[in-house]
């Protein structure tokens, strides 16, 4: 079926093809989830455990462990990680891509059923999809408005029951997180005075109160039609209930007579407010933090707008708190940035896309023809795009923007065609249906290898390969597009309605080119047929010609390739940091050093916000915060002006580092999140059993690598994971037992005691009020205790009801203790979090490291048990280029077989691939080219570039090809004159098609702003590649086809 002639029959159908586009465009557009970056599909699965009163040793060894080893037998998990704190453990599991997600939940629930031999005391674990490190999309501040008598921690519950559950409500959000405040909990407030005139004990309260709070269903009875369900209620639900609670039954054995000591007889039972663990504040105000953790695959801007309405509608009943919600952070901010930005690039692309054509062509009305094409291709993809379930995203958008310099090739070829036969006198029919005859088989072959190089990114499982397949997906599917329009809207347009008329008695639209312009390009011509007599003649200038290109190709290669880096982590408007200070500090001190790194900032806060006119050596802040905890602070800003976020690092790193000791690191969080490997840094694992060992190790790698990164490129950040020493300091008593003994006590009533009267003993967990809080026994002091002293003189209450001083039944000692103990893959493990300076790429800081630490310690770590090994974004870069090589490799063959299947010729089809070495070298220049602006390192996202060169650049030296064998076959011209007729009709769609796909992405390159940052290396390749293989496959495809064509093979085929 002749489906070109068709289409110039029954016009209709491709009218009614657009108008189905056009209407499906605008559907999709209402219906395709709009986002910032591409789900990533990376099952992480997190275990949280709580134990009250268990130490970080104790956890590791009576909860942490005991998982791990059930855990292990899990399939499909990467690598496990594990920390132990104080209270609790987190396990966190990382499964390959390909895992389902549901299956890999039913996986670990049953796993951690079958874990034995944990304390009864210990709460069931809980089990996370959706990890802590989840990128939210939205921060937001409880603050006050006016003054208030009161912590803002306090506002805990408020926070809690009102404001995470609204936004919880909203579709599209997942999870909300709140931080900064306490949650209301159930004290009972013993006096050590009355337990010792009752006789009693810590360890008597807290059983009686264990005891006595049970709900358990019994079965059931039935009673003529009915069944009753049976249960035992006792509950501890109020204060009341628990003042009722019988501690002790004192009888007369010679009266009989009973006596009942309740709870309410030694202690008071009020609700009360659990201490802060953290101190947040905002410009200068201290709120409460919630974060908004999107649902997978929602379109974030509506989901946003569903937020900024449910702001609205709570801040009317918090003002009558005195409170307000302030959203300070908004991805959606930065989405539309760069949505704005492609759509302007789109646009000013399409436009000097258009303008090379009409200099070409010399023809307003051909020009519109092609520029046709790109408004419905466009439009066509975000159709195909909602039903393969993709989303619109930096990246995909992307895709589409450099699509636009690309879909119009193929138009180019068949218009220029129809255009030259239109010319030579044909009718406006006969010159459609044989201009694009003649070229379909080249068009529809250079669409063809396009596609197929981005065939293996499709399959490709690491993280930053499933990025690439939304660019991919744009990119295959436009031009795919291009080529159904180009072989049917084109001729269409060009004979029905005429647009190519050349008559000129009527009147047309005619554009003169400048003449400037017109000398350049016949001078071009000039010399460009000159080099084609003088090197088609001979094979000794062709093959001096095709040598010293390849020489120079070779060494191109070698010389001017740039190291690696991962991926560019975008220009997000927060700078983000987390400080450790020396062990030891608490709550109080580290807040005091926050606070003051606030006051030093706060001179370049806006001024509604208390910002000094006078301070204009950085940019405006419009949000700073922190978080200050007993072993960390976060610290964070964001810029009245977006573009400007960078330029407060400096600032940031020169206040947080002035406490002596202080670790950490200051940087622009990855707009990928965890997605992809998260932000630019290195991991090195010191792994083995002994920390003192490790610790030992690790401390010495510190030293190295604080070395040995040059000072004049930037600091070098450091973040020890957990520390750098063993933990705070601690002051262990330990019980005499022989004192013990004699007083009647057990070490666990000594144990029990000390807590309650220091920190607080843990009960249990109940519901008041409807809502779930603790119970907590709380030993009333006659002072606070700040002073280490003050622990020894905490009373302690014998069997006998004497009340005797902790240290006279103990010793105690100064020593210290792991703050966190972390595994890696079931192996204790400290971890150096290395980010180097952002001008040393991500590959020459991975060979400095693993020479001078991996390599350079790896002999004393042998000789004590630790392996040092490189992760976290060095595990990401090295996984990512061994896909993106092997994806190379799978394009080359692909493009290679293709070519060899249609033309029938292992020879020609190498011809062609000549092509890419010859981009590859245009692409390291164009890289070059832009690093003498600004700084673009060879990224992963950068590297795809020459991965689309290999689809594109060939297209070129298809044409010519595929000309001179026809005119060879059809017109049976010899080798020389079919080679140099080809170059000579080939020229003009050569550049045509080479300058609009440059012109068209130009504004990726050169357009700052939202998301450039991301594709501006890749654009630099792709232009950089395009122009330079455009010019040597002139030069060397007919100096090749001089040596290689048969032409007697070939007129002997067409007679088969």
């Amino acid at each position: 079926m002749d489906i070109i002639k068709n289409c110039l029959k029954r016009p209709i159908i491709i009218y009614s093809l657009i108008i189905f586009i056009l209407f499906s465009g605008l559907l999709a557009l209402f219906k395709i989830p709009i986002q910032l970056t591409p789900d990533v599909r990376r099952p992480l699965i997190e275990i949280t455990t709580n134990w009250q009163g268990g130490s970080p040793s104790e956890v590791e060894r009576e909860i942490v462990i005991k998982q791990e080893d059930v855990l292990k037998s899990v399939k499909g998990v990467e690598r496990i990680r594990s920390n132990s704190y104080d209270k609790k453990s987190e396990i966190k599991l990382e499964f390959s891509s390909t895992k389902n997600f549901q299956t890999a939940l039913l996986m670990v629930s049953n796993a951690l059923d079958r874990v034995r031999g944990m304390p009864e005391e210990i709460m069931k674990p809980t089990i996370e999809t959706s990890g802590s490190e989840d990128a939210p999309i939205a921060w937001i501040m409880l603050r006050p408005i006016k003054k208030i008598n009161k912590s803002m921690s306090e506002f805990g519950d408020l926070a809690d029951n009102l404001v995470k559950t609204e936004f919880e409500k909203i579709p599209g959000i997942s999870r909300s997180n709140i931080y900064g405040g306490s949650k209301t909990e159930m004290q009972v407030i013993v006096d050590p005075q009355r337990l010792s005139l009752y006789k009693l004990t810590i360890p008597d309260i807290s059983n009686s109160l264990i005891s006595s709070n049970v709900s358990l269903t019994a079965g059931d009875v039935d009673e003529g039609k009915r069944k009753y369900l049976i249960r035992a209620e006792g509950q501890l639900d109020s204060p009341e209930k628990i003042k009722k609670v019988v501690i002790k039954v004192n009888k007369d054995e010679q009266t009989q007579f009973s006596s009942k000591i309740f709870l309410e007889d030694v202690a008071e039972v009020k609700y009360g407010i659990k201490e802060p663990v953290s101190y947040i504040r905002s410009l200068g105000k201290e709120v409460i933090a919630l974060n908004l953790v999107r649902d997978v695959g929602v379109n974030v801007l509506e989901t946003m707008e569903e937020v900024k309405e449910t702001i609205k509608r709570l801040n009317p009943l918090l003002n009558k708190e005195g409170l307000e919600l302030k959203q300070v952070y908004d991805e959606t901010i930065y989405i539309n940035s760069s949505i704005d930005l492609v759509q302007q690039n789109i646009i000013v692309g399409g436009l000097l896309a258009a303008l090379i054509l009409l200099l070409f062509l010399n023809s307003a009305r051909a020009t519109l023809v092609i520029a046709t094409t790109i408004p419905l291709t466009i439009i066509g993809t975000f159709v195909a795009m909602a039903v393969l379930g993709k989303s619109l995203n930096v990246i995909s958008l992307a895709g589409i923007a450099f699509a636009v310099g690309m879909v119009i090739d193929a138009a180019i070829v068949v218009l220029e065609n129809i255009y030259r036969h239109k010319e030579m006198g044909k009718s406006d029919h006969d010159a459609s249906l044989i201009g694009t005859k003649e070229v379909w088989q080249a068009v529809f072959l250079s669409s063809l290898t396009t596609v197929l190089v981005f065939v293996p990114l499709l399959i490709v499982q690491v993280e930053a390969g499933q990025l690439f397949r939304d660019i991919s997906v744009a990119i295959c599917v436009a031009i795919s597009l291009s080529l159904v329009l180009a072989i049917t809207l084109i001729p269409v347009i060009s004979s029905k309605l005429q647009l190519l008329q050349t008559d000129n008695k009527k009147k047309i639209w005619k554009f003169n080119n400048p003449k400037i312009l017109e000398k350049f390009a016949l001078n071009f011509l000039y010399k460009f047929y000159k080099y084609l007599a003088w090197v088609l003649p001979s094979k000794k200038r062709a093959s001096t010609t095709i040598f010293t290109i390849v020489l120079v190709t070779i060494f191109g290669i070698f010389f001017l390739k740039p190291k690696l880096e991962y991926l560019p982590e975008g220009n997000k408007n927060l700078v983000f940091g987390v400080l450790i200070p020396p062990p030891g500090y608490n709550l109080k001190t580290t807040s005091e050093i926050a606070k003051n790194i606030e006051n030093q900032i706060k001179p370049y806060f806006i001024l509604d916000e208390g910002g000094d006119p006078t301070a204009t050596e950085y940019p405006r802040i419009n949000n700073f915060f922190y978080v200050s905890t007993s072993t960390r602070i976060f610290i964070g800003a964001s810029t009245e002006d977006p573009n400007n976020v960078k330029k407060i690092i400096p600032l940031m790193e020169k206040l947080a580092f002035q406490e002596s000791g202080t670790l950490g690191f200051i940087n622009q969080p990855s707009i990928f999140g965890r997605t992809a490997g998260g932000s630019r840094k290195i991991d090195v694992n010191f792994s083995g059993t002994d920390l003192n060992d490790i610790l030992d190790i690790t401390k010495k790698a510190f030293f190295i690598t604080n070395k040995v990164f040059p000072e004049s490129l930037g600091r070098t950040q450091i973040r020890p994971k957990p520390g750098l020493e063993l933990g705070t300091p601690e002051l262990r008593f330990i019980p005499d037992m022989e004192k013990l003994s004699e007083n009647g006590i057990t070490v666990k009533e000594f144990a029990n005691t000390m807590d309650a009267f220091n920190d607080g003993l843990w009960i249990d967990e109940i519901v008041a009020e409807g809502k779930n809080m603790n119970l907590r026994i709380i030993g009333k002091k006659n002072e606070e205790i700040n002073f280490t002293q003050q622990i020894a003189n905490i009373p302690i209450v014998s069997k006998s009801g004497i009340t005797i001083p902790l240290s006279s039944v103990s010793k105690n000692e100064i020593t210290s203790s792991a703050v966190s103990i972390r595994h890696i893959n079931f192996k204790r493990t400290v971890t150096l979090e290395i980010r180097p300076p952002s001008q040393i790429p991500l590959e020459v800081a991975i060979n400095i490291l693993n020479e001078s630490v991996v390599k350079g310690l790896s002999d004393e770590a042998f000789k004590k048990g630790i392996i040092i090994n490189l992760s976290g974004t060095a595990d990401k870069l090295s996984q990512t280029l061994d896909s993106m090589s092997l994806s190379i490799a799978i394009a080359l063959i692909l493009v290679f077989l293709s070519l060899a299947i249609l033309l029938q010729s292992f020879i020609l089809s190498l011809v062609i691939m000549i092509a890419v070495p010859l981009a590859t070298v245009g692409g390291f220049i164009g890289l070059k080219i832009l690093n003498l602006f600004t700084y673009q390192a060879l990224d992963m996202l950068t590297l795809l570039g020459f991965l689309i060169l290999i689809g594109i650049v060939v297209n070129n030296s298809i044409l010519l090809v595929l000309k001179t064998v026809d005119l060879i076959k059809e017109k049976k011209l010899s080798k020389i004159d079919a080679i140099f007729e080809s170059a000579k009709t080939r020229v003009r769609p050569i550049f045509m098609s080479t300058l609009t796909s440059i012109f068209g992405m130009f504004p990726l390159v050169l357009f700052p702003g939202a998301g450039s940052e991301l594709y501006k290396g890749l654009g630099s390749v792709v232009i950089g590649g395009l122009f330079l293989s455009a010019i040597l496959i002139l030069i060397i495809v007919p100096a090749l086809l001089t040596l290689t064509i048969n032409e007697n093979k070939i007129i002997k085929d067409s007679y088969k």
